[in-house]
């Protein structure tokens, strides 16, 4: 995080990648918008020392789910393969 409590680029580098390797099969551009997605439903956190942690939770359970997996391109609705 940086002094305004927004995450650093490379934080976010380093959980896509993450996900990129459990996931190989998505789009990397599917796996970014969800890292953007759940960092900024943390925006309010008052406490952020967790939350690059708390986003790869979150995401992992979205892509974990089996439910479906919205594009990054179109914002539309694409079955989880």
């Amino acid at each position: 995080m940086n002094a305004e409590g927004t995450p650093d680029p490379e934080a976010r580098g380093r959980i896509t990648e993450a996900l990129r390797l459990r996931w190989p099969h998505l789009p990397a551009a599917v796996i970014s918008h969800h890292v953007a997605e759940a960092f900024a439903a943390f925006g309010d956190a008052t406490v952020r020392d967790f939350l690059p942690v708390l986003v790869e939770r979150e995401v992992h359970r979205r892509l974990s789910s089996g439910g479906r997996i919205p594009s990054a391109r179109s914002g539309n609705d694409e079955p989880n393969p």
